[in-house]
């Protein structure tokens, strides 16, 4: 999809593009109490494309930009109607010009993570095992856990020639405890 999305950008009358293409691996984990209730996955490839246009008005130079997501499942001619819009919108943008970023010569920094070296379903099931292993008083507990992980892979490429990408992770535990004592229960949710 990245190759057609740069095809039909070379057809358009555009100064300068932006595509960030990312790939994200992601699993979900639901328990009530103790069980796993429901355990899902999806990995998707999405794209956001950025359509810069260079124009002056009244001796102010500008730049303007619209941005727009493609998906990998669409048509050309799909993508072809999108990038005419996204091109043309940015002609009303009126941002002050500023130069777009160069190629750098620079490496880019690796960030090691415990994420990129480790199965996602025995890291999700380590978590599972942190959350529950105090779990032990009879008057209340973890009442449900819902565990997201998401592994991603950022890919951003542009006009100017840059070409980077990198990894990045983000995960949330979402926790409701409950408590019953004396014919009274409470129930907190906290994410």
């Amino acid at each position: 999809m990245l190759e057609i999305i740069k095809s039909v950008i070379s057809g358009l009358e555009v100064d300068h593009y932006k595509i960030i293409e990312d790939t994200i691996e992601s699993k979900e984990l639901f328990f009530i109490k103790k069980d796993l209730d429901m355990n899902r996955g999806k990995a998707v490839v999405n794209y956001a494309v950025t359509i810069y246009r260079v124009f002056e008005e009244d001796d102010q130079k500008y730049m303007g930009s619209s941005t727009v997501s493609i998906s990998p499942t669409m048509e050309k001619s799909d993508v072809e109607k999108i990038l005419e819009k996204a091109a043309y919108a940015a002609t009303f943008v009126k941002n002050p010009y500023y130069p777009m970023a160069k190629p750098s010569e620079k490496e880019a920094m690796a960030i090691e993570s415990q994420f990129s070296k480790e199965d996602i379903m025995q890291l999700m099931m380590g978590f599972k095992d942190s959350i529950y292993k105090n779990d032990m008083e009879e008057l209340g507990g973890v009442n449900s856990a819902e565990i997201f992980l998401n592994r991603g892979k950022r890919r951003i490429v542009t006009s100017e020639g840059i070409d980077v990408e990198f990894n990045h992770y983000d995960g949330e535990i979402e926790l409701i405890t409950d408590w019953e004592e004396n014919g009274e229960s409470v129930e907190l949710y906290n994410m």
